[in-house]
């Protein structure tokens, strides 16, 4: 078994920042949810996880739509929340907008 350092926090919360990393989950496209409510004329929503130098990233966004799991992306997001999931540490990010798509700009 391979041991793995643990994930770290990214950022401080209520922090803009620009990140790069790879995108690690994709999932399915949220239904309305009051937890997660979506704003007047948002499109559809997905929620993402990234891998940013080992730590983990996670967010809700309509603005990824072109972005599959396995892209490496810049992107910029704002620190929303630090939490503890299944024992990992994850930070919660926010205003997810990609910046470059650099597997799709490298296979050019």
């Amino acid at each position: 078994m391979t041991d793995y350092a643990p994930s770290k926090f990214v950022g401080q919360v209520g922090q803009e920042v620009e990140l790069k990393g790879f995108v690690n989950y994709v999932g399915p496209e949220l239904e309305d949810n009051p937890k997660y409510p979506a704003k007047p004329g948002q499109g559809a929503r997905h929620r993402y996880m990234f891998g940013i130098d080992g730590d983990t990233v996670v967010g809700f966004s309509g603005a990824l739509s072109r972005v599959q799991k396995g892209d490496r992306i810049r992107f910029s997001a704002k620190i929303k929340d630090h939490a503890v999931w299944n024992d990992q540490n994850q930070t919660v990010v926010s205003h997810i907008r990609l910046l470059e798509n650099i597997t799709v700009a490298n296979a050019r």
